[in-house]
């Protein structure tokens, strides 16, 4: 099975009049969107067959389709490309298709992980729902191995012995009293012909040593005794293997039914619980095969496993190699371990509350034809439905991405639909069935776990009033994902909760009487060399056989009075609807299938409306927004990728932008010449590049259509790139156009509602030089993120210009959003309460002149602090001895300048913190703004020794580490309301930078200047760059003001004097504070000089 795809094939009636675009656009025009075809294959002629019929077989494959298409580069996006293309059934998947948009599910999420582990990345089923494109989900892949393995809990040996209860478990034996041994799911097949029945025999041996709850055996329960299940060492293949000579046979296909029927029964809880039969008719036929298994020990997800590894272990025992299935996944047994101790430890307690509101207005009943009639399992009769193979494609590909919906949740919409229109009901319960494989537990894997997980809760959606499919699909769609652990825990408190706990609750719930299962797409057999299917050889499989029946008793009750069971088969939407025809007339159920799949086709109708689409609230789950909010921000949702909140910073940032609008706070400029830069055009494309593979980047701010500021990540953006001519310039002429091109560009400032918040000019001014210039908004990107952002710059020019593979892929901001979510910030304001309790007087800021009344700081001016390098190298090399930082030590003397300039002997100051956990894989990789800025408190008090004293310093910032996350507007204080904690900054740039990297593609930075603003009057800029000498890096200090509030005499004097403070602190670690002297020898004698003279007469 592969893509499905709707393709013309035309015969013109002239040469030339098969133009493809013009025929697409006349379809388009009177044909339905999800009609119109995907390609147009232009024939001399149609292929015929005897019959004189159009020969579908005959006709030639499309070529592929280019529209949107991203070539996935080399390394994870390209093996995450094919995993997708194999498990998804398409032909070529790109760097930014939409996991969902082209049919996937959750269930095929566990595939897509599983397979992509076996391939070497480490991935899970939640990255592949948060991060949907290949691009997004190779950023984040780490290799798997070593650190992986011993990350999941999954015993590689073989497994033996009790296996604990689980929930399905319980509810199984609870439901079936009549014959629990009778309970199977089969699989029947023709294999391949030349299939050895050795190797098949020895490959089935494999899969049940490597999958050991293949192995189990069970009790069922007593009056008194609960039911047991105990994985036995190993399995008896005699019993499990079975072949039938169906040779001679008067009718070979009505035998093999016979005996494949009579499998079943023969899988009660004493096992084997698996078994195979293996049907020979004769050497020149192919084999049959039926794998029957007690669903006990199986479910859908593991039929994917067990066919899979049945197939490679058969072709490695074909090639003389010894069966390999790779290393083996948390195991039941510790699953049911781990799920039980969750419970019992209270970890689904929480979820009560959901649950016992989760049927409130609900019915659970269904109108019945026949009340009281019989319900059993042989009595039982199934209607099919399908939606065509056009629909169905469009319902997986096209539908998607309209309400950014999962096809589970459209199908419950369509149910919801149907059953209002037959009960009279808005709201009718449903009791879903999920694969309960969910990602409870860090260490637990159940990818390749072979087992029974199914999870079974009830969902009852209300429907709003009317018709309006619009606001139907987006209220199923949010209460569907509002649903905790998607179902585990309902059935875990339901079956496994002590009494008197939360769990009671749950256990009083009424069952609905109406079941939804929805398996996805699950193509066993795919002909070798077909779309989708594994590149070589011909597969095991070569055509799904009819079911056998007798897979369960026809003396067992039914558990619901409808089933309804789908999924997609040979390409089509199909559903069959289970009911006892002693309660339902089949009338009845078939005119409840037709209005179900009418109202998926309507819906498929309405996606491909002008308007049709849109975005809700749980499409962004990382700001609280109603849905009114989201209409507002995201529109139909076309170009909104993601809505996001501020960091504590950016929400900083915005306040003190929109407070004082015109200024140049946090406007940053970057300029250099680019030597070795040849095409500029493929330049400015780079920029492009990089600029649409970062979140960050793509990002916009709004703040009036929301309760809070939201950024809003745009699909989209093209970047404002302005190429400009200098070339025939001479130096002067070319220093003043530069002057003037920033100047400019901090008049024009930036407009944060429009994306993106950056520009770039790039004049050529040689055959080989590029001047750059590159503004942007500080709340895009951190000085880490600035310098990265400039490294993937030149690595995608490299790539385009054909001297590179580019740059890297990054993950993206929103993870580091989403870490912070997860923070205990009532916690971090805590710590930070207690941090600053007394302190009750801000320090007095150095300043020339008072702040005028409105007056919003911006530190434009700078002065370097004149530390020599010898002196800096000489201070980090003091702060190597003494095993503190460099940042502390700078921490440390810029408290004692601030306290001899403000009369204070406690002193708090704003500092400028990282942000980038080391908790968060990848952070720091990804380009955006982490950087906080919080508070650091310092005792200066005179009898403290230097070296204690820095030390003390370094375990605060260590303790304050822990809570960095916290914004500084939700720090409490003991100030006066109203009243700055602080309003000097101090900004320690440690970084990675890699200074070769551009050199390495052949391109030089020259001539680097770098111009930012903050909101603080006063702020000094440290960082450890290249000094002098042998024994490491120097200190480097640049001193930022505010003009307007500092003279030039004042800042010089400012940065003297935490130039000597520098070297007066490094002297000698046994020194107390209070031997430092508060100015130089110099400015002590000046002092002195100063204030000899006659005494003045004193005022009256």
């Amino acid at each position: 099975a592969g893509s499905v795809r709707l393709v013309a094939y035309v015969v013109p009636a002239a040469s030339g009049a098969a133009d493809p675009a013009v025929l697409r656009e006349h379809a388009a025009a009177v044909l339905p969107e999800y009609m119109v075809p995907s390609a147009f294959v232009a024939l001399e002629r149609l292929p015929l067959n005897a019959h004189g019929k159009t020969d579908r077989a005959a006709l030639p494959a499309p070529p592929a389709a280019d529209c949107a298409y991203t070539a996935p580069r080399p390394g994870p996006e390209t093996v995450l490309a094919d995993v997708w293309a194999e498990v998804l059934g398409v032909e070529r998947v790109g760097a930014h298709d939409n996991f969902f948009d082209l049919g996937g599910d959750s269930i095929l999420s566990i595939q897509v992980v599983a397979k992509a582990r076996r391939a070497g990345l480490d991935l899970s089923s939640r990255d592949v729902f948060a991060r949907q494109t290949v691009a997004a989900l190779a950023a984040v892949a780490g290799a798997s191995g070593a650190d992986a393995a011993t990350r999941v809990a999954a015993e590689q040996s073989t497994v033996t012995g009790p296996v604990g209860t689980t929930p399905i478990r319980e509810w199984f034996f609870a439901h079936h009293p009549v014959a629990p041994d009778h309970f199977a799911m089969s699989m029947a097949f023709e294999l391949r012909a030349g299939t050895g029945l050795g190797h098949l025999r020895s490959a089935v041996g494999a899969v049940l040593a490597h999958h050991d709850a293949l192995r189990t055996v069970f009790t069922a329960p007593g009056p008194d005794t609960a039911a047991t299940a105990t994985i036995l060492p190993d399995a008896d293949l005699d019993a499990v293997f079975r072949t039938y000579d169906l040779t001679g046979a008067e009718d070979v296909d009505a035998a093999w039914r016979e005996q494949a029927a009579r499998v079943p029964a023969g899988t009660g809880p004493a096992g084997p619980l698996f078994r195979v039969l293996i049907g020979v008719d004769g050497d020149e036929r192919p084999l049959r095969a039926q794998f029957t298994a007690h669903h006990l020990v199986v479910d859908g997800v593991s039929w994917r496993v067990l066919l899979a590894d049945l197939e490679t272990a058969y072709r490695q025992l074909a090639t003389g190699r010894t069966p390999d299935l790779g290393p083996k996944t948390t195991s039941v047994v510790q699953w049911a371990d781990r799920l039980a101790t969750h419970v019992a430890d209270g970890g689904f307690d929480a979820q009560a509350a959901y649950w016992r509101t989760a049927l409130e207005g609900a019915t659970t009943e269904l109108p019945l034809d026949t009340p009281g009639g019989s319900r059993t399992v042989g009595e039982e009769r199934t209607l099919l439905g399908s939606l065509s193979a056009e629909r169905t494609t469009a319902l997986l590909r096209r539908v998607p991405a309209v309400y950014r919906t999962r096809t589970e949740e459209v199908l419950l919409t369509a149910l919801a639909r149907a059953l209002r229109g037959w009960t009279g009901q808005d709201r009718v319960a449903v009791a879903l069935e999920g694969h309960g494989r969910e990602e409870l537990f860090d260490d637990v894997d159940l990818t390749r776990t072979v087992g029974w997980f199914t999870s079974l809760y009830p969902f009852a959606p209300a429907l709003p009033p009317g018709e309006d499919w619009k606001e139907s699909v987006r209220a199923v769609k949010e209460q569907l994902r509002a649903v905790p652990d998607r179902g585990v825990g309902h059935g875990a408190l339901r079956h496994l909760g002590a009494a008197g706990t939360a769990a009671d609750a749950v256990r009083e719930l009424p069952e609905p009487r109406i079941s939804f299962n929805y398996h996805g797409q699950f193509d066993v057999v795919a002909p070798s060399g077909a779309e989708g299917a594994p590149s070589a050889p011909a597969g095991l499989y070569a055509a799904e056989l009819p079911d056998a029946g007798g897979d369960r008793s026809g003396r067992e009750r039914r558990t619901h009075l409808l089933d309804v069971v789908g999924g997609i088969e040979d390409g089509r939407l199909t559903f069959a609807w289970t009911y006892s025809p002693g309660l339902h007339r089949e009338e009845t159920v078939r005119a409840l299938a037709d209005r179900f799949f009418a109202e998926l086709e309507a819906f498929v109708a309405h996606c491909a409306e002008p308007g049709a689409g849109g975005c809700s609230p749980s499409d962004f789950p990382l700001v609280g927004l109603g849905q009114a909010e989201v209409d507002r921000l995201a529109g139909d949702g076309r170009n909104v990728a993601d809505l996001c909140p501020l960091t504590p910073l950016q929400a900083g940032m915005l306040f003190h932008t929109l407070d004082g609008p015109g200024t140049e706070a946090y406007l940053e400029q970057f300029s250099c010449v680019l030597d070795g830069v040849r095409d500029t055009g493929a330049l400015g494309r780079a920029w492009q590049r990089v600029v649409e593979r970062s979140d960050a980047l793509r990002s916009s701010v709004a703040w009036e259509a929301a309760d809070q500021p939201v950024r809003i990540v745009h699909r989209e953006v093209v970047l404002p790139l302005e190429v400009a001519d200098w070339t025939g310039r001479t130096e002067d002429e070319r220093a003043a156009a530069l002057a003037e091109v920033l100047a400019e560009e901090r008049r024009r400032g930036l407009e944060l509602t429009t994306a993106p918040l950056t520009r770039v000019l790039l004049a050529r001014l040689d055959e080989d030089r590029v001047q750059l210039v590159w503004t942007f908004h500080h709340l895009l990107l951190d000085g880490w993120s600035s310098a990265a952002l400039l490294a993937d710059v030149v690595a995608e020019y490299a790539a385009l210009t054909g001297s590179g593979p580019g740059a890297a892929p990054r993950g993206p901001f929103r993870d580091y959003l989403g870490w912070l979510a997860g923070r205990d910030h009532a916690e971090g304001r805590a710590y930070w309460r207690e941090r600053l309790a007394g302190f009750t007087e801000p320090v007095a800021l150095p300043a020339d002149r008072p702040v005028p009344r409105g007056h919003r700081g911006r530190s434009t001016a700078r002065v370097e602090v004149p530390l020599t390098p010898e002196a800096g190298t000489r201070a980090t090399a003091f702060a190597r001895r003494h095993r503190v930082t460099p940042n502390a030590l700078v921490q440390g003397t810029w408290s004692l300048l601030l306290a001899q300039h403000g009369g204070a002997r406690d002193v708090v100051f704003g500092a400028t913190v990282s942000g980038r956990p080391a908790e968060l894989p990848g952070a720091e990789e990804i380009l955006g703004l982490f950087i906080n800025t919080l508070p650091v408190r310092v005792d200066t008090a005179p009898g403290l020794r230097v070296g204690d004293w820095l030390a003390a310093i370094q375990r605060d910032a260590a303790e304050a580490g822990r809570h960095e996350y916290v914004a500084l507007r939700d720090i409490a204080t003991e100030l006066p309301p109203g009243t700055a904690l602080f309003d000097t900054l101090l900004v320690f740039e440690n970084y990675p930078v890699d200074a070769d990297g551009a050199a390495r593609h052949g391109v030089h930075l020259r001539e680097v200047e770098a111009v930012e603003a903050t909101n603080y009057p006063l702020t000094l800029i440290a960082g450890a760059g290249a000094g002098a000498g042998a024994e490491g890096t120097g200190l480097s200090l640049t001193l930022a003001y505010d003009p307007e509030l500092f003279d030039a005499s004042t800042a010089d004097r400012l940065a003297a004097g935490l130039a000597r403070l520098v070297e007066e602190v490094c002297a000698d670690p046994d020194r107390v504070l209070g031997e430092i002297p508060a100015v130089s020898a110099e400015e002590e004698h000046d002092a002195r000089r100063r204030g000899t003279g006659p005494a003045a007469r004193p005022p009256v």
